[in-house]
């Protein structure tokens, strides 16, 4: 998920997504800024690997700030990789992007293949720390488990 106010950032994302990620399951906002009034519920809903954030979206006369994205993201129990990228990316900006909620800061200026690298060594390393979900008959012991265990065998057997 890639949100930017400025519609080069967006052309940018837009042809990032197409070239590095899966484009159904990608999106790129912020056009406009109702699109952004109720983006957190979005982004826990559809659960992205990572969210790249513009820290100042500003609309006419209304200015929304990344961090206060990230914020609401956070709390609604989002659990990917959120990144703020700003043009303001001093180690005390970057500090207060981090205290707010995001897991890393970029400049500006980064550009889009040094992006997809980083984005994917979060991602990489975030999926490492979670616990791997175990499967049925893992979860379940005793008679029962050794009865799936059984069909599992036979599964297997007849499926070579």
């Amino acid at each position: 998920c890639f949100i930017d106010d400025l519609k080069m950032m967006r052309r940018l994302y837009q042809r990032a997504v197409k070239k590095y990620y899966n484009e159904a399951g990608s999106a790129v906002l912020g056009e406009i800024v109702e699109e952004l009034k109720n983006v957190a519920h979005f982004i826990v809903y559809q659960n992205f690997d990572c969210c790249v954030v513009d820290q100042h979206l500003e609309y006419n006369n209304e200015t929304l700030h990344g961090t206060d994205i990230v914020q609401d993201a956070k709390q609604l129990g989002y659990r990917g990789i959120m990144v703020i990228r700003s043009a303001n990316s001093s180690s005390e900006d970057q500090r207060f992007y981090i205290e707010k909620g995001a897991d890393f800061a970029v400049g500006k200026e980064t550009r889009m293949p040094e992006l997809n690298d980083l984005l994917c060594r979060l991602v990489t390393a975030r999926q490492a720390q979670r616990p791997r979900k175990r499967n049925a008959v893992e979860s379940v012991s005793g008679p029962t488990a050794k009865k799936l265990r059984a069909t599992d065998s036979m599964v297997d057997e007849t499926s070579q």
